[in-house]
């Protein structure tokens, strides 16, 4: 596929048949990571069944490439939240924006499409068109493969429930929403405890992270993760933020940290601030594992890591979607640094997950 690109337009009702064919592809290819056979089975007949409401009403995209769709989604200013459960009296029923949110419906990628921002696309034109037309927030009942992406966009969870399709089979699913005023949050957010195993957790491919706080949290003032490293491993290739400042907070073994042509060290109880603008990178300096707590100020770039996660860490991702990713959120790289600093300072990487 290499660097073909996918563009969004709007859906028209000469697309239905193809829209219908991808969302029983993309559940086919995508879905048994998740589900069992029953399941995947019921969802290919309920769930990627096509709403022709959406098409109608102007409010559905589709991605295309070479003549081709790859991706698809859209949103609702109806009632209707999603397909798998059938049809009910209501669905048509047009939600007032100053109270409702507005509906995010049938996201689907194909299959040999994932993980190069088409969701992030469909959601951005979502996100813009809702917004223009006077609504608040946004809700979605998402399906387990797309969790990760509606969190990294910004989607909060408000319930995980079981869905009974038309045929009897229970399908896991999340309901989700944002605000689309985003300075909104933090009054609205509820007080809540974090034990030590809370919050979605991923491998960034030398490091993992574990998502504690994030921008909805705090109204865009900063956000918290933690990251568990091997022993002895590299947290990532020399780099450098452009709009963010982090604060590394050691809970556990030895951090190292380079910072500009400064080599520091520090134990449990010792904080690392590596300021925007700055090339730097960290390590763990010991020969047990380590733990740090991760303060970002402004936050944002914790969707960064969310997003990594989704493509599979730094070490499986594809260099040009890498690169990608790094400038949206003005990061700049530096991966020939990699092997000269495991030499170094005599680490490894990529670390192992723990």
């Amino acid at each position: 596929m290499g660097s073909k690109e996918a563009k969004l337009r709007v859906a028209t009702s000469n697309d239905a048949a193809a829209i219908d064919a991808l969302m029983k592809e993309s559940i086919a290819a995508i879905f048994p990571r998740f589900y069992n056979e029953p399941q995947v089975a019921s969802s290919v007949e309920y769930v990627g069944a096509i709403d022709t409401m959406l098409i109608d009403d102007g409010t559905y995209f589709v991605l295309e490439s070479d003549g081709e769709i790859v991706g698809c989604g859209g949103w609702s200013r109806r009632d209707k939240l999603f397909t798998g459960s059938g049809d009910a009296a209501g669905d048509s029923r047009r939600l007032d924006p100053a109270t409702e949110p507005a509906k995010v419906r049938a996201m689907f990628v194909r299959g040999d499409w994932t993980r190069r921002g088409l969701g992030r696309q469909i959601l951005e034109a979502c996100e813009a068109a809702a917004r223009s037309e006077g609504f608040r927030r946004l809700a979605l009942m998402a399906t387990l493969p797309g969790v990760p992406l509606y969190s990294a966009f910004g989607f909060r969870t408000l319930e995980e429930l079981e869905i009974t399709m038309p045929d009897g089979v229970e399908l896991a699913c999340v309901a989700m929403d944002m605000p689309l005023d985003r300075s909104m949050t933090v009054a609205g957010t509820p007080a809540r405890f974090l034990g030590p195993t809370d919050g979605m957790a991923g491998f960034l491919g030398s490091m993992g992270v574990r998502f504690m706080i994030d921008g909805l949290d705090s109204g865009g003032g900063f956000s918290l993760v933690e990251h568990p490293m091997s022993a002895r491993a590299l947290a990532a290739p020399l780099h450098r933020h452009s709009r963010e400042d982090e604060y590394s907070y050691v809970l556990e073994g030895r951090v190292g940290a380079l910072l500009g042509d400064e080599v520091a060290e520090g134990g449990p109880g010792d904080l690392i601030f590596k300021p925007r603008g700055q090339w730097h990178t960290f390590w763990n300096a010991g020969d047990a594992p380590a733990r740090l707590l991760e303060i970002i100020s402004p936050a944002g770039f914790e969707q960064y890591f969310a997003e990594l996660v989704e493509l599979g860490g730094s070490t499986q991702a594809a260099p040009q979607d890498l690169a990608a990713l790094g400038a949206r959120y003005g990061l700049e790289v530096d991966p020939q640094s990699i092997s000269e600093l495991v030499e170094r300072f005599e680490l490894t990487f990529p670390g192992e997950p723990l």
